[in-house]
């Protein structure tokens, strides 16, 4: 957009110096001896230096947009480079939470595993200092065995 008005511009100056420049050959040539040449031509030359400032004006403002893009691109870059290094430390410490849990989990079952442990050896050594001899079986019953009886059918009759 801006190229198209800069060449836009350059047109119509190049128009204007070439307006200025042939009703400056037009009124030498009228009158005798080029008197009236010098006072269109003085014209011209202000209003070229007119378009030669306007020109520098907008080189100095594409310039200065030019340097503005970049500061700003400059600091979009450092915003998404902070946004990412936040984004990292926050994953850091999620992991840390996690890993801290998991730790604070295993040590909860060890600790249940060796309770569990400690109960077990403990009814083991109970079981073992107690007599068998109080058991309710008396020395002189003799343990039953099973029998098992078979039936058989009665043949047929015929």
């Amino acid at each position: 957009m801006r190229r198209r008005r800069l060449s836009v511009l350059l047109a119509c100056l190049l128009a204007l110096t070439g307006v200025g420049a042939l009703t400056a050959c037009g009124a030498g040539t009228g009158t005798p001896g080029g008197g009236g040449a010098a006072s269109p031509s003085g014209g011209g030359a202000e209003e070229a230096a007119e378009h030669a400032e306007e020109a520098s004006r907008q080189r100095e403002e594409a310039a200065e947009t030019a340097k503005n893009r970049e500061v700003l691109a400059q600091i979009e870059a450092s915003k998404n480079e902070a946004a990412a290094e936040a984004r990292v430390k926050a994953r850091e410490r999620a992991s840390e939470a996690a890993a801290r849990k998991r730790e604070a989990a295993s040590v909860a079952a060890a600790r249940k595993r060796e309770q569990a442990s400690k109960a077990a050896a403990k009814a083991r050594e109970k079981a073992a200092r107690t007599p068998t001899s109080k058991t309710p079986t008396s020395p002189t019953k003799q343990p039953t065995t099973k029998v098992e009886k078979t039936v058989t059918s009665p043949a047929p009759i015929e």
